[in-house]
């Protein structure tokens, strides 16, 4: 049987508006041996039509249809069927840059690399603007020697504060087997847990500082803008991630860069989730970080002395609801009153 390359791993729900551009992207790939599985997770539009259309078309692309399982069973059911040296993921609604696997999978082999993870850029739909990533800020502080050759996480724990999207990485299929790797099942917010498992595992990270695909921003339906009590399974996805911290023995270090990771993430659910629910967020919020060991805490506080850090931390730590709205507050203001 011909193993390609690259499996590429399409997630599809209701997204007939975006997916021909996103499928554009990877027939047209300069990558000349590359597998495109797209799983339909029960769309109820005419995504699966359009699927199928493609799959007319182009030889290496194929289709799956199945019940709706939510992403993480769509990209579960295409690891199944990948048959790639490689495996890659592309959500519906992005589209890659014309040679974005390419550049993943010569930097793979260059390294021998188990896992890849490069940067994207961000377009904004409602405000037609294209951005850099959120974590370029993280990019630019990580070492250049870093950048230039494969390492393992406890040389580099930094590369933790990367994003953890799945899908601006490419994964070695060994490594994925190995561990038997599968996303966490019926959440949202998946990437999270997979981030701290597979990082904390790998023999051989690279990076390719380099914007090789687009996530869209704006559109209606689009998970990461929900506001109610669904974003609550974030705790539960945090739950898997500590649950990997303790069976990996983490350092203090690694744990500093996990309260530094759920404090970002779940500051920015807590300002977007609806008004009368952001109380029981906090108190579960605070209830998890307090099952963060203390010498995490006083080495975040160390590694991130910026005043603000160490406030939020400490007041979600105490349970401090209201100062904690009150400095949300506070930088939803400055950040409206910057100039873009």
């Amino acid at each position: 049987m011909h193993n390609p390359k690259v499996s590429v791993i399409v997630p599809v729900y209701n997204v007939e508006e975006y997916l021909r551009q996103c499928l554009d992207s990877l027939v047209h790939q300069t990558l000349d041996d590359l597998e495109i599985i797209v799983v339909d997770d029960g769309s109820t539009d005419g995504s699966l039509s359009i699927a199928w259309q493609y799959a007319e078309k182009h030889a290496n692309l194929r289709v799956i249809s199945q019940g709706n399982q939510g992403l993480s069973g769509a990209r579960n059911t295409g690891m199944k069927h990948a048959a790639g040296e490689y495996v890659g993921f592309l959500d519906s609604d992005d589209w890659a840059g014309l040679d974005m696997f390419q550049s993943l999978y010569e930097r793979a082999v260059e390294d021998r690399a188990e896992l890849v993870i490069a940067d994207a850029k961000v377009v904004r739909e409602d405000l037609r603007t294209v951005d850099a990533f959120f974590d370029r800020a993280a990019w630019d502080e990580l070492p250049v020697r870093y950048k230039n050759g494969p390492f393992r996480i406890n040389e580099e724990p930094r590369a933790l504060l990367l994003e953890p999207a799945a899908w601006k990485r490419l994964y070695k299929r060994s490594f994925l087997d190995r561990l038997s790797f599968q996303f966490a099942s019926g959440l949202i917010f998946e990437d999270v847990p997979a981030h701290f498992q597979l990082l904390l595992a790998a023999d051989a990270i690279s990076l390719l500082d380099k914007p090789v695909c687009f996530y869209r921003m704006g559109r209606p339906g689009k998970i990461t803008a929900r506001r109610d009590r669904s974003v609550f399974q974030v705790f539960d996805i945090f739950d898997l991630a500590q649950s990997t911290l303790w069976a990996s023995a983490a350092d203090e270090l690694v744990w500093a860069l996990y309260v530094k990771v759920q404090m970002r993430f779940c500051t920015w659910l807590f300002r977007q989730i609806r008004e009368n629910d952001r109380a029981d967020f906090f108190t579960r919020w605070a209830a998890q970080l307090r099952r963060v060991p203390q010498a995490a805490f006083v080495r975040h506080a160390r590694e991130f002395p910026a005043l603000r850090e160490r406030f939020a931390a400490f007041c979600v730590r105490k349970g401090w609801f209201l100062p904690m709205k009150h400095y949300c507050a506070a930088i939803a203001c400055v950040r409206t009153c910057l100039p873009r």
